[in-house]
């Protein structure tokens, strides 16, 4: 035996009755009423309201979602890692509560592609900025290298060059020093270059 409070459906008081019993009556206006009939419709009412509310809950965590997710995307400040961790935090406050509640939901559905997509672009831009970085550091030593070997062989050749030529080894030297700064002067600006 357990005693359920139920309304009376005639005039509204409030009543407690055994739920084993099959009729009860409202001790203030004396209707009769079928206990396990009555016992259903207030679980039906209450379920219905349940639902209503779970739909509005589902409702605003979607508008809530899409408008995270909305100002997220188009932030392009952000390192990849800070916006994996912000779409982490959206999929975790409103994604799974959404799910939890309705788990074939189409809206979030839409809504969390977006986010995968932009995710997966920001991972391949993060890519091809890494190599391109590891490109222009090859290329760097390449030239570093290329530079210092030529600046080798002007200072060498030309010397070389004007002591066997007669001339005086100062104009060679002079020479060899002037094409080296050139030399040096173009490297620093292929450097500078690759650095932007």
């Amino acid at each position: 035996m357990t005693l359920v409070n139920l309304k009376c459906p005639n005039c509204g008081g409030s009543i407690q009755m055994d739920d084993a019993r099959i009729t009860g009556f409202c001790m203030y206006c004396g209707a009769k009423y079928q206990v396990q009939e009555e016992i259903r419709r207030i679980l039906v009412q209450h379920s219905g309201a349940v639902e209503l509310s779970r739909k509005n809950e589902v409702s605003n965590l979607l508008v809530r979602a899409e408008d995270k997710v909305n100002s997220l995307l188009p932030n392009y400040n952000l390192t990849l890692e800070e916006f994996q961790e912000q779409a982490n935090a959206i999929e975790a406050n409103y994604f799974e509560k959404i799910l939890d509640i309705d788990v074939n939901n189409q809206k979030l559905k839409e809504i969390k592609d977006r986010l995968d997509r932009e995710i997966e672009n920001r991972l391949l831009i993060e890519e091809k900025v890494i190599e391109r970085a590891e490109r222009i550091e090859m290329l760097k030593k390449i030239l570093k290298g290329i530079g210092i070997g030529i600046v080798i062989i002007l200072m060498i050749f030309p010397f070389g060059f004007f002591i066997e030529q007669g001339e005086s080894g100062l104009g060679g030297f002079i020479l060899t020093a002037v094409v080296g700064v050139i030399v040096i002067a173009l490297i620093a600006r292929i450097k500078t270059d690759t650095q932007d």
